[in-house]
């Protein structure tokens, strides 16, 4: 990934922290199975894993990991950062039109 420079690190370290973590639940539910001896979902762990791999996602997308993100580093020549106050902006700006 040529386009990361040294300022991408603490995200790109709490993407590997989110691939540790999300590893480690991904594993638990292989080891007791989605579903308990009841035939109930394992809610706690697979809620955990769903957050943490969403958030994962976001760092993913802001270090061009995706194949979304790297469309946009080509179109643009440079990374998008996601501005989520402008976001917000032009969501509530849509809204009152």
């Amino acid at each position: 990934m040529p386009w990361l420079t040294p300022a991408d690190l603490p995200a790109m370290r709490q993407w590997a922290e989110f691939e540790i973590v999300g590893a480690a639940l991904f594993n638990a539910l292989v080891d007791q199975g989605p579903v308990d001896e009841n035939g109930k979902p394992r809610d706690h762990l697979l809620n955990h894993l769903r957050l943490y791999r969403q958030a994962q996602l976001g760092h993913e997308a802001a270090l061009g990991m995706t194949p979304a993100a790297r469309m946009m580093i080509k179109a643009t020549g440079r990374r998008s950062d996601f501005d989520l106050a402008a976001a917000f902006a032009v969501g509530e700006s849509s809204e009152t039109a």
